[in-house]
């Protein structure tokens, strides 16, 4: 399971160091940084989680992965680029339209 949390594909980048909100146990480099499996997201401190703490995840998440075979499938780049614009709405970020990822469209 945390294998399938780490392979995930990366979204949004974050270069700090999360250190576990529980028991301090664990820290992570870039915990806040999200990956997808094209479905769902999740924070890269997920995995660590999961194995210090064995929490639960949600169910469709938990079918989802199975009906994968544990192994995060491939995304295509217009997927990725969209779910990650949507990450960062999200989160209350703003894109400055000249900077960052392209798409296809505007290459």
């Amino acid at each position: 399971m945390t294998q399938y949390l780490l392979s995930g594909h990366p979204v949004l980048d974050v270069t700090e160091l999360t250190t576990d909100a529980i028991r301090g146990a664990f820290r992570v480099p870039g915990g806040s940084s999200v990956l997808t499996d094209g479905s769902s997201v999740w924070r890269l401190d997920l995995a660590s989680y999961v194995q210090h703490y064995s929490i639960a995840l949600p169910h469709e998440f938990l079918r989802s992965i199975e009906n994968h075979e544990y192994k995060v499938p491939s995304v295509e780049r217009e997927q990725l680029l969209g779910i990650s614009f949507t990450v960062s709405r999200t989160l209350g970020f703003h894109s400055d339209p000249g900077a960052g990822p392209k798409t296809t469209r505007d290459l």
